[in-house]
């Protein structure tokens, strides 16, 4: 993996091309202690969030165009954040300029431009552009795991069920 931004991964710098050779250490010895059976990928399943904090900035078409339609992840989604492609979100009368605030992983920005964009692990900390709504934690791994080209739909639970499915994820792997 290279993440050019932060000058980490590559190899020599540089992404790696057809016939380079990666250097690999010494396979390790024995067997782990245990196993962890795989997490299902539920890559049909709507990515589910709780709407907020600023749903109110986005007009009721906006709202409902974030719920029904499919977005697709586009090219330019990194570790930063995945700028969906696809209809656009409608801002209610206030516009889209808020003063800046606290951002989560998970946060859902939507620029002017009405394209929304899924905030992950290397988000700034604060931004300027009103939030629709938060990934809950049970989807981030949902949503990092997407392509650049994969449908992406979100469905909104409340904060109740958020946090029973973050409960049963940490148990999974407990």
């Amino acid at each position: 993996a290279l993440h050019q931004r932060a000058a980490l991964g590559g190899l020599d710098g540089r992404p790696c091309r057809e016939g380079d050779r990666l250097p690999l250490a010494a396979p390790a010895s024995g067997e782990a202690d245990h196993s962890l059976d795989p997490i299902p990928l539920e890559r049909e399943a709507p990515i589910r969030v709780v709407l907020g904090p600023q749903d109110d900035l986005f007009s009721q078409a906006g709202l409902a165009t974030f719920l029904a339609e499919t977005f697709t992840v586009s090219n330019r989604a990194d570790r930063m954040g995945y700028q969906l492609d696809g209809p656009e979100i409608a801002h209610g009368a206030g516009g889209f300029n808020i003063v800046s605030d606290a951002t989560v992983s998970g946060s859902v920005q939507v620029p002017g431009s009405g394209r929304p964009i899924v905030l992950l692990a290397d988000r700034q900390t604060t931004g300027g552009y009103p939030k629709i709504a938060s990934v809950i934690s049970a989807d981030l791994r949902r949503i990092a795991q997407r392509r650049p080209g994969e449908p992406v739909r979100f469905a909104a639970v409340d904060l109740a069920t958020a946090t029973r499915l973050a409960r049963e994820a940490a148990a999974r792997i407990a």
